[in-house]
């Protein structure tokens, strides 16, 4: 029997930098994407699920008004994530416009954003509605 790894995330808040925090140290997005790959290869495949509060929060937002981080974001391989509370802290058409710029789908089933509820993933890594 073949099982999937489902590999989530959350409140990953654009700490695309490695910083120190008031409980650590965030290590940034390449020693998470290099994590990401590693679990991956360890089971021959997965998919990466961020749940929510991925692309506000940290100071690239706030230099931005929210933009870098969604453009960011395309460098990492996601495959498909919710949208958190913060990615609404620019606002829903804020939210919208820049999601459009992401390589993978954004989710939303609870609030009236225009976003897609639901996402079919198939474990080729191809995407469909």
């Amino acid at each position: 029997m073949s099982g999937v790894r489902i590999l989530t995330t959350n409140d990953f808040v654009a700490s695309f930098f490695p910083q120190t925090t008031s409980y650590g140290r965030l290590p940034g997005a390449a020693a998470l994407q290099a994590t990401v790959d590693d679990l991956r290869t360890q089971a021959g495949g997965g998919f990466w699920i961020d749940t929510g509060d991925l692309a506000q929060g940290s100071a690239l937002g706030a230099l931005s008004d929210g933009v870098w981080p969604f453009l960011a974001l395309g460098e990492l391989s996601i495959d498909v994530a919710v949208a958190g509370n913060h990615e609404l802290d620019w606002g829903a058409a804020h939210l919208r416009r820049w999601s459009a710029e992401l390589p993978f789908p954004l989710l939303a089933a609870n609030l009236g954003l225009s976003l897609p509820a639901t996402r079919m993933l198939f474990s080729d890594g191809e995407l469909s509605v």
